[in-house]
């Protein structure tokens, strides 16, 4: 493809099926509005989800803070809880 590029406007202009597309930078606002709507998505990903990999839980851990890890196991779920905690618990 032939791409054309203004480097005083910074502008981005082709040919695409027939069509001329133009891309153009965004202004300061556009591009603040963008990182607050991707750290949006990304603050609802992570509050979605109780479960971390092990490379989140080492961005996440700080040895100088006490940390509480709960492993979750198959053999553990019930659909009938009972008043006792299972052998496996203890």
């Amino acid at each position: 493809r032939r791409v054309m590029h203004d480097g005083y406007t910074n502008k981005q202009t082709f040919e695409f099926k027939g069509r001329k597309i133009t891309l153009l930078p965004l202004t300061p606002s556009e591009i603040y509005k963008d990182q607050l709507h991707m750290n949006r998505k990304d603050t609802e990903r992570v509050s979605n989800s109780l479960y971390i990999n092990h490379s989140e839980f080492n961005k996440l851990f700080d040895p100088e803070m006490t940390t509480f890890m709960f492993v979750y196991k198959e053999t553990l779920a019930s659909t009938k809880p009972t008043e006792e905690l299972p052998h496996e618990m203890i």
